[in-house]
């Protein structure tokens, strides 16, 4: 599946890219800049790129995940992480959404899921899901606002340094 657009959000434009690990430098960056968010969720921020560009769920391939980097200009200024068919056929998992603290509220996250619903749409998926840490408020109010449903709550899990229940939640595409 090969990704490669402009995203209008305001009075700007994004692209919208499939990366690879010759991008390594800048998720490395946007990780930093977005210390605190990892802080909350994972309680340390990476400190290379290695889990994000090799980590995939049980009984998955490669070919199967896709890592996606949205640029302003030769910034990164928002990396995402989906898989195919995970849990279940027709359903894939965003197993991470990073936006720079500086482009957020701006509507920058809602349109990168709204995109990533048309690809998977086109792509014969009839849902997306996402987990969210009960402890990461701010992601919660954001993926309701994008209009997904919680499914339901997990036992604590280990994230990084932490222990937290997660909030499982899908949003089904029309």
């Amino acid at each position: 599946m090969a990704i490669g657009m402009m995203i209008p959000v305001g009075d700007k434009e994004y692209l919208f890219k499939e990366i690879d690990r010759s991008y390594s430098e800048g998720v490395l960056k946007l990780f930093q800049a977005s210390s605190t968010f990892f802080e909350l969720v994972g309680g340390e921020v990476p400190a290379d790129t290695e889990e994000f560009f090799s980590e995939l769920p049980p009984g998955k391939d490669y070919d199967e995940k896709h890592l996606i980097g949205v640029f302003d200009g030769e910034e990164m200024v928002a990396v995402i992480d989906i898989v195919e068919d995970y849990p279940r056929d027709k359903e894939w998992i965003i197993g991470l959404l990073v936006v720079h603290p500086d482009y957020r509220r701006q509507g920058l996250g809602s349109k990168i899921d709204e995109v990533l619903g048309k690809i998977v749409k086109e792509n014969r998926g009839k849902s997306l899901r996402v987990g969210i840490q009960v402890q990461n408020e701010d992601g919660l109010k954001f993926w309701y606002n994008c209009g997904y449903e919680e499914k339901f709550t997990s036992d604590p899990i280990r994230v990084g340094n932490l222990e937290s229940r997660v909030v499982v939640m899908t949003r089904k595409l029309d």
